[in-house]
């Protein structure tokens, strides 16, 4: 902790002055209040503060991002690409290999909006449903998730 003599402050403490070097220097009258006020101790009432409303915009932010609610209506202008594949019975897809293309209406909202992030993260492995889920925007993805758990 500094200590002033007048116009020369002193760096050290006494218990370790001998066994480190003692720095002194001259400050003018202005740079010594510069000085003090570096090495002042913590405002404890202003760095509470600044804690509380770091906290409240983290918070604010994480229930914004959770407010995602999926629309059927708006997803009937989005489904004409999912139709292709996933509105036919019995449809077998031969991109990259032959496979039955499972029918997605009526499974929950949670389990197509979970896919459908797996797909665009690249989590799940396929590549036209990478593509696809890619172009989709959050709300994109809970529209859908909403209009096919609908249907049956």
């Amino acid at each position: 902790m500094p200590v002033s003599y007048g116009r020369i402050a002193q760096l050290g403490d006494g218990a370790t002055a001998a066994k480190q070097p003692v720095l002194l220097m001259y400050l003018p009258s202005a740079d010594l209040k510069i000085f003090r006020s570096t090495f002042a101790p913590p405002n404890f009432a202003i760095m509470k503060k600044t804690l509380v409303m770091l906290m409240l915009t983290g918070a604010a932010q994480f229930a914004g991002a959770a407010d995602v609610v999926g629309n059927p209506k708006a997803a009937e202008n989005k489904v004409a690409q999912c139709i292709g594949c996933h509105g036919i019975a019995g449809y077998k897809a031969s991109f990259p290999e032959v496979y039955s293309v499972p029918m997605i209406g009526g499974q929950s909202a949670k389990y197509i909006e979970n896919a459908l992030k797996a797909y665009k993260k690249g989590e799940r492995k396929h590549p036209t449903m990478r593509g696809i889920a890619t172009s989709l925007t959050e709300q994109d993805m809970a529209d859908l998730a909403a209009y096919y758990s609908q249907k049956k």
